[in-house]
């Protein structure tokens, strides 16, 4: 709780999108599976399709999501680009948006290390 109320309004919306992503199972899973294979790869844009990729491996990995209406599936993609662009990791466009390489202040770093969240510091990063 201090190193939020201490911190930067960058700082603490990153610490909001650690707090979805822990609550979310699958945000993380594409925050980490999507928007980390991005940074590695240096793409510097998120677009719709890498999206609908992502809840197409879903459906076929789980009969739960395999169920969802095409319409849920479509909300909760412009959710995740929502919280994404709020937390400053993309920009503003409509359509395709352009990844924003995040830098993290040193003391949240070492909260997700000390607290063995590497696979989040690794997905906000794009560590392998």
């Amino acid at each position: 709780m201090a190193l939020f109320e201490n911190s930067d309004v960058y700082t603490q919306k990153t610490i909001a999108l650690i707090a979805v992503m822990q609550s979310d199972s699958l945000f993380f899973e594409f925050v980490y599976d999507v928007f980390r294979e991005k940074l590695i790869m240096r793409n510097e844009e998120l677009s719709d399709s890498d999206i609908r990729i992502f809840f197409r491996d879903k459906q076929l990995q789980s009969e739960k999501v395999a169920k969802w209406a095409d319409e849920t599936i479509a909300r909760l993609g412009r959710c995740y680009k929502t919280m994404l662009m709020e937390a400053g990791l993309t920009d503003r466009s409509s359509g395709n948006r352009k990844i924003l390489r995040p830098i993290l202040d040193k003391s949240l770093e070492d909260c997700l290390l000390e607290n063995d969240m590497e696979q989040i510091l690794h997905a906000l990063t794009g560590v392998r």
